[in-house]
């Protein structure tokens, strides 16, 4: 298995980015024009179990020698959620994660040094469902319900409060909230009749799918168009420092997603070699290859914009101000945020020129050329 360590050790192993920080004012170099200094970086994945996020941020950027292009040599840990890929990232014991961005708020608002760089998930992902054959046909029909949620600490909670407010029910006492985690259990208990609904994400709801169950969506609210899940975060010092190395790492990752939206399939292979977990039972990648191309094609179509042509979408990473004050509205309406915080310290656009800078149409032609190894 790729570059992966284990996760006690990274206060140890990990390179400090400004211990490796390049010359202030140097040219970002973009990804076509030579690599900066070489680094080792550590990103640590807000997901105890690798999924699609790692795939698409790491093991793709990886395999097709993007990181190495800029010069780094990235290793990957994961943790179990984004408070604790904050907590990570703030000692120092690594570099970068993907986290909420609302975690990233609560996190600024106890006074966590982290701050977001790079948007990721920029479609929001979470959605409300019922079983196929479920009465529940309007939002008023949620009153005196059960919602299955993944935990209270998840963001599927806040979600799932936020959505019946927006609906105009009381979370605290219309609906009642109930943890049943997620994947299997989850859709056990809506089988089971223990719970009425989920709030789950389009790629959870895709993995259940290939399984053969059926699920019956409803719209979001207008609070959510728009609003981004996770992005990439630093420790604030490492951001306000002179390096420029999480901006190429930034660049790398956004290849390597652009690569992931142009060919999902081959990014799923690429996959199978950095998590050979993830094969079926036999270690032919061709049992699973359609359903597990279908289960990352419903994640990386919550990261790339819904609709144009790549070549003509603006810059990757980008959350306008207006969005920005709309999730906090959202974290505070839903409990996660006890008061406003000072969004500057939330989010920088330091980056968005500097991991921008490459060759889109170069990415696409490797996407369609790509074939995998005998």
């Amino acid at each position: 298995m790729k570059f992966r360590t284990a996760l006690g050790a990274l206060a140890a192993s990990a390179l400090l980015l400004t211990g490796c920080a390049a010359a202030e004012g140097g040219d970002s170099g973009g990804g076509d024009s030579g690599a900066g200094e070489e680094a080792e970086l550590v990103y640590v994945g807000a997901a105890a179990v690798p999924g699609s996020t790692q795939i698409g941020m790491w093991a793709v950027p990886d395999e097709l020698g993007f990181f190495e292009e800029e010069g780094l040599t990235v290793t990957q840990e994961l943790a179990d959620g984004s408070t604790a890929a904050i907590q990570v990232v703030a000692s120092g014991s690594a570099d970068y994660t993907n986290a909420g961005v609302v975690s990233i708020m609560a996190a600024v608002n106890t006074g966590v040094p982290v701050q977001g760089y790079g948007a990721i998930a920029q479609n929001y992902p979470w959605v409300l469902a019922v079983g196929a054959d479920s009465d529940i046909e309007d939002p008023e029909d949620f009153a005196g319900k059960t919602v299955g949620i993944i935990s209270l600490a998840s963001e599927s909670n806040a979600f799932a409060r936020a959505w019946m407010s927006e609906n105009g029910l009381d979370p605290d006492s219309d609906v009642t909230f109930v943890p049943v985690g997620a994947g299997a259990p989850a859709l056990a208990a809506l089988d089971n009749g223990d719970i009425d609904a989920l709030a789950l994400y389009t790629e959870m709801y895709a993995a259940l799918e290939n399984g053969g169950a059926e699920f019956r969506y409803f719209d979001n609210p207008a609070l959510f168009d728009e609003m981004p899940s996770i992005a990439l975060t630093a420790s604030a010092d490492v951001i306000n420092s002179d390096s420029d190395v999480l901006a190429r790492a930034a660049r790398a990752i956004y290849k390597g997603l652009l690569f992931s939206y142009a060919n999902p399939e081959a990014a799923v292979r690429i996959g199978y070699e950095y998590y050979p977990e993830k094969l079926p039972e036999s270690g032919d990648p061709e049992e699973n290859i359609e359903n597990d191309t279908r289960t990352f094609s419903a994640w990386i179509a919550s990261v790339m914009p819904e609709e144009g042509d790549p070549l003509e979408w603006g810059d990757f990473g980008v959350i306008e101000p207006d969005v920005l004050q709309g999730v906090q509205d959202f974290a505070i309406a839903s409990g996660n945020l006890e008061q406003e915080v000072d969004l500057e310290k939330v989010w920088t656009d330091k980056y968005v020129a500097q991991m921008n800078d490459f060759d889109r149409q170069e990415v696409l032609d490797l996407a369609e050329s790509w074939a995998p190894e005998d």
